[in-house]
Formats: structure tokens, C-alpha cells, sequence
């Protein structure tokens, strides 16, 4: 099986999971709104984003951990597997336990972080406590779980995630509306995550058996290793500023209750992100294995294709939710829970720049240049904070956004330049040119259904279906008129008529 088969394979697992995932997501949300309220929502975001801000796991160690394996991986050497994942074993342990500590040092700072909250201390300590321990717990199987994604095989651990998933969160869910108590609930979900995890690992085990072999690897290459996790340590934990301290900066800085409003929306948000998340780790054990074995044009294509099919599903998801996230959340909470639609047009803005910016960000982590791409980040991630408080205090919610924007501004220019110049050896300018069409024929998409959603006086149920189906329209339609003569738009046809003829071909058979 090839890469672009195998990608495929990875990418179909992924989203029948986030398929899953999502349903299951409104449905804990709602059921934590309708049963505890929206304090218990807003202590959710907020501790979410805190964790994440102190986290450890993807810091350095987990993106080492699949930069390394690429090339032992692809020419099968299970003698240098064997000698990664024993010291990669030690490093996640050390991580767990560094997670917890920190996490309990950060307890006095608690107050610091909530504004409008009923001032029950202890129990808010109790709750933050047992999100430390969530995160610290899970990283005692990470590192084989990581050496499966590697290995182009994501979709095994996919497929216990999903499973483990929809029937512990039903469990969990059982728990809460018996019980009616958030802690309840986050105990439920610790154990959830135990016995996902543990069993993961086990299935992993069983399929790489030789990573048992307490096999060292050679001083000279630990040397290389812990210097490639340094440099990225400080590139993750200034990406964790930038994703991580919305939440706390609104609840900090203007209201913690808003921090409940903005997560819902986040929610809606977050299922885009997340299943163009999915895409990329369904994509990037294969860009892996073509960075360590493919020439500069096979890199530089799958850089522009890539970004091209990014561009087309953000300018979906993205046109989608400006048009049709105000009806939705109507419908599903209720007018009580709505923001500014100046609020929702930035953050799809933010989001659609997110996403297409997944591929690049992935390629510079596969050039190994970790020190230029430490720089970058740190000076991104402090650009990003300045920005945000300043124009937080100024101009409220869009501030902070503005200075997340900042970073994204800062990464994608940088990390375009050093690419093309220093790896490829190339010019940008084509790329950059790229970039500046599917912008502004995003920005176009997003007034057209803006001036359209504004004449339209439905009410939430019409509104959100109709401007629904008008957004994808709208996109479709700008995104062939712009793009047909181009080869990657060709491409793109090409993958949806291939795999379209391969479902239709298996359906025929069922059917014989």
C-alpha cells in the first residue's frame, strides 16, 4: 500500500471518529449546561486551556518522538525502534510526573484566574486537581501510541479511541444525570481516559513486540535527540501560549462567565479544527516518509497540494460557520448564549488561517531546522501576548484575538521563507502568491454571505439550513471560478474521482 493509499486509509478512519466524536461533544455539553449550568461549562474551558498551557506531552518529546521514527520506520530497522521507544519510554514518565507537579504549584494562582464565579475555593481546586491528573495519567502509554502513528497505522488507535469513546461517554453521561455533580463527572472521564489509553497500548505491544528489546541508543545520537527536544520544547510551549491562553485571558481580564459563552461556540469551531487536525495526522506519517525518501519537487508538491486541499475544506467549514453558527446555537441553547456577529467574523477569520497553515507548519517540523522554528515561535508566542493584553483591555474579546492572529501572521510569513529558501531552495513567491488568492477569495465568499444572511428574515431553523446549503454554493462555485485551470485544483478532482470510483466498486460487490 502507498502513501497516498495509506493516508487515505488514516483519513477515512479519522473522520468516521470525528464523525463520532463531534455528536458525542453536543451532547456532553449540553447535558453539562441543562443539568449543572453554565458555571460547570465555564470552569470546563477554563481548566482545559490552563492544562494545556502547562502540559507537557507534544513539547518537544512527542514531535522527537515521530521526527525520529520517519527514517528507522521506512527502512525497517527495528533495532533503532527498539532504542528510540526505551528512551522515549523514560522521557514520557519523567513528562507525567513533571505535569503533576507543576499543576499542583499553579494552585495558589487559582483566584488569580476566575472573575465572576461562585467563590467556593476548595471545590474549584478539587476540580482543577483532578484535570492535572487527567493529563498526567495519559501520558503513561503515549509513547507507543505515538510509534503507531508513525508507522502509518493511526487508524488502529483511531478505532479504539472511537469505540472506547462512545461507549464510556455514555456511561459517563449515566453517571452525571444520576449523580447531577461535576465531580462525579470528571472522575468518570479520568477512568475513561485509563482504560482507553491502557488498552492502546497493549494492541501496540502486540503489533511491535521488539520494542520490548532494552536496546540503547549510541550517546552521539541521545546527544542530537535532546538537543532536537530542546529546540522544541520552546517551539511547543510557545504554540500553547498562543492555543492555550484565550480562555484565561477572557476569564482573567473580562469574565469567566464569557469564557462559558465563547467555548460554546469554540464547540462548533473546534469540530473543524479538529477534523483538519485528523487530516493532518492522516497525512503526516506520509509526508514523513516522503521528506526522508523523496526528491525537492516530490516535497514541494505535496507542500502546495496539501495547502490547497486545506484551503478548500477551511473555506467550507469556515463560510459554514459565520452563516450558520447564530441560528444553530439558538437552537441548541437558546438566544441567552449568543456573541457579536463582529466576534464570529474574526474568529472564523482566525480559524480558516489555522487550518491552512497545518501543512506548512508540518513541513518545517520536517526539515529538522528546530532552531530557527524555536525563534520563530518564541517570538510569535510573545508578540501574541503583548498584543492580546493590550487590545483586551482596549477593545474587549476581538483584542485578544487579534493578538493570536499576530502569531499566525508571524509563523506563516517565517516558516514560508526559511522552507523555500533554506530546504528547497527555492523562491516563495509562488507560494505566497497562493496564499494571497485563497484569502482574498475567502474574504469574498464570507461578504457575499454576509450580505445575503443580512436580507434574509428567517427564523433560526430556515436560516441555519438555508444559509447552510447557500454557503457551500457560494464556496464551491468561488473555488472552481478562481482555481479550475490549476493543476492542484486537477488533483483534487483526480483524489475525489479515484476513491469515489473505489466506493462504488466495493458497493458492487456487496451487492453481487
Amino acid at each position: 500500500m502507498g502513501r497516498t493509499e495509506k493516508s487515505i486509509r488514516n483519513l477515512k478512519f479519522a473522520l468516521a471518529a470525528q464523525v463520532v466524536t463531534i455528536a458525542l461533544s453536543f451532547v456532553t455539553r449540553t447535558c453539562l449546561v441543562r443539568i449543572l449550568g453554565i458555571e460547570a461549562v465555564a470552569l470546563n474551558g477554563l481548566f482545559t486551556q490552563v492544562i494545556a498551557a502547562i502540559s507537557l506531552a507534544e513539547m518537544g518529546t512527542g514531535t522527537a518522538i515521530v521526527y525520529n521514527l520517519y527514517k528507522p520506520l521506512a527502512e525497517g530497522d527495528h533495532e533503532k525502534v527498539s532504542q528510540l521507544m526505551n528512551l522515549f519510554r523514560t522521557a514520557y514518565w519523567i513528562i507525567g510526573a513533571a505535569t503533576m507537579v507543576i499543576g499542583i504549584i499553579l494552585i495558589p494562582w487559582l483566584p488569580y484566574l476566575i472573575t465572576d464565579l461562585p467563590n467556593d475555593i476548595s471545590y474549584i481546586r478539587i476540580v482543577y486537581l483532578m484535570f492535572v491528573f487527567q493529563s498526567a495519567v495519559s501520558y503513561l502509554f503515549s509513547y507507543k501510541i505515538s510509534l503507531m502513528q508513525a508507522d502509518q497505522n493511526g487508524y488502529i488507535y483511531t478505532r479504539i479511541y472511537t469505540v472506547f469513546k462512545l461507549v464510556g461517554t455514555v456511561l459517563v453521561l449515566i453517571a452525571l444525570l444520576f449523580s447531577k455533580n461535576f465531580l462525579v463527572f470528571l472522575g468518570a472521564n479520568i477512568l475513561l481516559t485509563v482504560v482507553t489509553n491502557a488498552y492502546a497500548s497493549h494492541v501496540a505491544q502486540k503489533k511491535y513486540p521488539y520494542i520490548d528489546k532494552r536496546a540503547k541508543l549510541p550517546k552521539e545520537e541521545k546527544r542530537q535527540i535532546f538537543s532536537n527536544i530542546r529546540n522544541l520544547f520552546i517551539m511547543q510551549f510557545a504554540g500553547r501560549v498562543v492555543d492555550s491562553t484565550d480562555n484565561i485571558l477572557i476569564s482573567s481580564m473580562i469574565s469567566t462567565i464569557l469564557v462559558g459563552l465563547y467555548s460554546n461556540y469554540m464547540v462548533v469551531i473546534g469540530v473543524f479544527k479538529q477534523l483538519s487536525d485528523k487530516l493532518m495526522v492522516a497525512a503526516s506519517a506520509s509526508m514523513g516518509n516522503l521528506f526522508v525518501t523523496d526528491d525537492t519537487d516530490g516535497k514541494e508538491r505535496n507542500l502546495y497540494r496539501l495547502t490547497f486541499i486545506f484551503y478548500i475544506f477551511a473555506s467550507i467549514a469556515c463560510v459554514g460557520t459565520y452563516s450558520c453558527i447564530q441560528p444553530f446555537i439558538h437552537i441548541w441553547l437558546g438566544g441567552d448564549y449568543l456573541l457579536e456577529m463582529p466576534v464570529v467574523f474574526v474568529l472564523c477569520f482566525l480559524y480558516f488561517v489555522a487550518i491552512i497553515y497545518e501543512p506548512l507548519k508540518n513541513a518545517m517540523y520536517l526539515t529538522g531546522y528546530f532552531a530557527i522554528g524555536r525563534n520563530i515561535s518564541f517570538a510569535s508566542a510573545m508578540t501574541n501576548l503583548i498584543v492580546s493584553v493590550i487590545l483586551g483591555r482596549q477593545i474587549g474579546l476581538i483584542g485578544i484575538f487579534i493578538g493570536t492572529m499576530c502569531t499566525y501572521v508571524i509563523e506563516i510569513v517565517t516558516k514560508t521563507y526559511y522552507l523555500f529558501k533554506l530546504y528547497l531552495k527555492r523562491g516563495p513567491r509562488p507560494y505566497v502568491l497562493l496564499w494571497i488568492r485563497m484569502t482574498l477569495v475567502f474574504l469574498a465568499e464570507l461578504g457575499l454571505v454576509h450580505i445575503i444572511s443580512s436580507r434574509l428574515v428567517l427564523s433560526a431553523l430556515p436560516a441555519f439550513l438555508v444559509m447552510g446549503l447557500l454557503s457551500v454554493l457560494i464556496t464551491v462555485i468561488a473555488v472552481t471560478a478562481v482555481f479550475f485551470k490549476t493543476d492542484l485544483y486537477a488533483y483534487v478532482l483526480w483524489l475525489l474521482k479515484t476513491n469515489f470510483a473505489k466506493i462504488l466498486s466495493r458497493l458492487s460487490k456487496r451487492s453481487q
